[in-house]
């Protein structure tokens, strides 16, 4: 009686080992499988083409052998260049940046931010490089605002991973290239447009940093080019206003 006692529980603990082992066996088996299921879905994702694949840092250096071709090594030849240089020479020379001349005349046609902005960059790096190729160089620096600007707004309004490729498109418009090369006032134009068109991009969900954005670039075109800048602006802000219902709200 005592040996089939011990010899039912002997058999039972065998079932229950056996029923163990197929359990941890089938366990690891979907284990296995789902983690190989993973890494084919990973390998597949990565092989397949998605706006954030690629670095942001590739997009910079890309936008800076863009943008440093054509600003040095040169004198200023090309149009609008001959003028422009001899306004920043004279605020480099005399100091005077409030009322620039051009062959012994006071230059009322267009502010002089831009001019400013390339004397003190003559200032910085005269003894490394030449007068034409530091004021030139305030061109590239207006060309970083610009993208930064760009590469903001498309990523408030598409998502993380699109800003890089605002930058992308906008290199990549025809004649961008050439002018904003230039030693022109238009450089800083386009720079305020893209500051106010991020500030009434921004305004649509926090309204007060938005309205500040906006007016820095306003003030930045105004101080370009007159009252081109901030004319654009604000008929942008008013065409939101009349055809977007996100910014019609009662905290605006």
């Amino acid at each position: 009686m005592q040996y089939r006692k011990i010899r039912a529980f002997y058999n039972d603990s065998l079932r229950v080992s056996y029923y163990v082992a197929c359990l941890g066996c089938k366990t690891l088996k979907m284990q296995f499988k789902n983690r190989s299921t993973s890494d084919l879905e990973e390998k597949q994702k990565n092989k397949t083409f998605s706006f954030e694949n690629i670095h942001f840092s590739y997009m910079a250096l890309l936008l800076f052998f863009w943008t440093i071709p054509g600003l040095i090594g040169h004198e200023p030849w090309k149009p609008d260049e001959a003028y422009s240089f001899g306004l920043i020479l004279n605020i480099y020379e005399t100091g005077d940046w409030v009322v620039p001349m051009l062959a012994g005349e006071p230059f009322m046609e267009k502010p002089p931010i831009y001019y400013i902005v390339a004397a003190v960059f003559m200032v910085l790096l005269h003894p490394l490089l030449s007068l034409p190729d530091a004021a030139r160089l305030t061109s590239g620096f207006f060309i970083v605002i610009t993208s930064s600007m760009i590469a903001l707004s498309v990523r408030d309004t598409l998502g993380k991973g699109y800003g890089r490729w605002g930058i992308l498109i906008f290199i990549s418009c025809l004649g961008v290239a050439v002018r904003m090369h230039q030693m022109i006032t238009d450089t800083a134009l386009v720079a305020g447009c893209s500051f106010g068109l991020y500030g009434l991009i921004l305004s649509r969900r926090r309204f007060i940093a938005g309205g500040v954005v906006m007016g820095i670039g306003a003030a930045l075109g105004m101080m370009s080019k007159g009252l081109l800048g901030p004319g654009l602006l604000y008929l942008s802000a008013a065409l939101c206003f009349f055809i977007l219902g996100s910014y019609r709200k009662k905290a605006l």
